[in-house]
Order: C-alpha cells, then structure tokens, then sequence
C-alpha cells in the first residue's frame, strides 16, 4: 500500500484539517448535533502530540465558544444551552492530563506544570525550562524538555518563531492550561498548589545565588540578563501563591545579602527584592495573628 494512501497517514491528515474545515463551516444544527454528538479526545490526543495544539484548538474552542447565540435559537427546550465548550473541554483535558502521565519524569513535569500556571509571559517560558533543568538535571540545555513540551503538552517552547497571529493563539492556550491547572476539580491530582509554588521559586533563588557576582560567564551578558528577567517575571507570581519554609527564606536572605554590593543589583533584581520583602512581610504578618488569636482571652 501507497505509504501517503494509509489509514495512519489519512487520519493524521483528517485531523490536521478538521479545526480549519469546522471553524469555516456555515454553523447549522445538523452539524451541531454532529458535535455533540461525537467526542474529540483522539483528536485533541492527536494535536497534542503533534505539538500543532498550541495554534490550532484556541481557535476551535473559541469558535465553540461565538455559537452560543445560535444554540439558544437551535435547542430552545433544553434547559441548560448547549454548550460546546464545556462539552470538549472534558476531552482536551483527559488528553492533557493522559499525556501528562507519560512523561518520564513526573517531578521535573510538575515544576513544567507550575511554571505554566503562572500564566506568565509565553516568550520567557523557554528560559524558565531551561532553568529548571539546569538545576535540576546534568542535562544540557538543549536536553529534550522541548520533547516534554511537544509530546505532552502540545507547545512549542521558541514562541518568538511565531507570528503575531499564531503567539497570540498560543497565548491563548497558555490562558486555557493554566486555568485548568489552577482548578482543583479539573486538574485533579495534577492540580498546582503552595507546595509546587515553593518547590519552583527555591529553585530559582538558588540559580539567582549561583550566579556570578559580576558578569563573567560562558552564556555572556546577554545570557544572565535574560535569566535575571525571568526571576524577575516569575518571582512576583509564585511567592504570593507560595508555601512558606525555613529553606525559602534562607535563600531570601541569602540573596539580599549577595546583591549587597554586587553587579547583580539591575532592575530585575530589585524587582525580585521587592517580591521578597512583601513576602516576608506578609509571612510575618501572618505568623503575628497567628499567635494573637491563640493568645487571645475569649469573651
């Protein structure tokens, strides 16, 4: 058999060009109950390990999501509208969370998972993998955490390769897997909480404490400043959110009292140490109602 002619490669064409056909198609109720009537999970399980996700099911689920006026008219007696988002939504969510699975190394994935959570910029995603690997790993920088990306989560980690339209989708689907990481009902056990918030800001205060004092490195200028961005952009997203430790806040000192009187202090930096302080502070008011109410006399 013709190679291009196989069930295989006829399928992964079917789903290459199911989103394109369906987002152009005249929304009628013949094709809606079509919809509903089908479930998408080989789909979606398809997309996302093709790593094609990431531009293609942020415009399907908004055009799910635009037909809700026309379900109204289409389906007047139920009681509750059709809603095509919500009915999909289950699927790509298994499909996520079934690939999730997969990966080799579920600690390195959770603290993946957590840095999608943060629904901080998609352009320093890369930057923040690649920093946890280099932490966490003897793996090079260019280790397969892209693979991880690609064949679990269906992302595509050089964003900047995108074009205005494709980044903005793929920001889109950044919005969509943090909101279902963040909900406890939906992501289930892979939910991202306090203790994953730590896990990966002490991982980057240690990388901030590993860094040189002044800027001598093989990765150059360039390199350490991208990394003081990232903290920058992360920090003040994960210790609000954050369990708090006696290792969290060691490192916190730690870190103030390198940056003394050291190259270190940009703007980044100050802007980590700002993160800091109002953490802290936060954790000490904290501790200080704590032990107000325990001592409290009661009426």
């Amino acid at each position: 058999m013709n190679q291009d002619s196989s069930p295989c490669t006829c399928y992964r064409l079917s789903c290459e060009v199911f989103v394109t056909i369906c987002c152009s198609a005249t929304p009628t109720k013949a094709l809606f109950e079509r919809l509903f009537g089908c479930d998408l999970y080989n789909l979606f399980t398809f997309h996302v390990q093709a790593a094609i996700i990431a531009t293609t099911i942020p415009q399907l689920f908004f055009w799910f999501n635009k037909q809700a006026p026309l379900l109204k008219t289409y389906f007047p007696a139920e009681n509750v509208w059709h809603n095509l988002y919500k009915h999909h939504l289950r699927s790509w969510e298994k499909a996520i969370l079934d690939s999730v699975k997969r990966s080799p190394d579920q600690a390195l994935a959770r603290h993946f998972l957590t840095a999608i959570a943060c629904n901080g910029s998609v352009q320093l995603h890369s930057t923040i993998n690649s920093l946890i690997l280099r932490n966490l790993t003897r793996l090079s920088s260019s280790s397969p955490h892209d693979n991880f990306f690609r064949s679990h989560l269906g992302l595509t980690p050089p964003m900047l390769q995108y074009t205005y339209e494709e980044r903005r989708d793929s920001e889109e689907y950044y919005d969509m897997l943090s909101a279902f990481l963040t909900d406890p009902r939906r992501a289930g056990h892979h939910h991202v909480n306090g203790e994953d918030y730590h896990n990966l800001a002490e991982i980057l205060f240690r990388h901030l404490l590993g860094l040189p004092d002044e800027h001598r490195d093989g990765r150059g200028l360039t390199g350490i400043q991208e990394e003081l961005l990232c903290c920058a952009a992360y920090l003040p997203l994960l210790l609000p959110k954050a369990t708090c430790s006696l290792q969290l806040v060691t490192c916190i000192r730690l870190l103030s009292k390198k940056t003394e009187h050291s190259e270190m202090l940009n703007e980044d930096m100050i802007t980590v140490l700002g993160a800091t302080e109002a953490f802290l502070s936060q954790q000490e008011s904290t501790v200080t109602s704590s032990a107000r109410s325990r001592y409290q006399t009661p009426n």
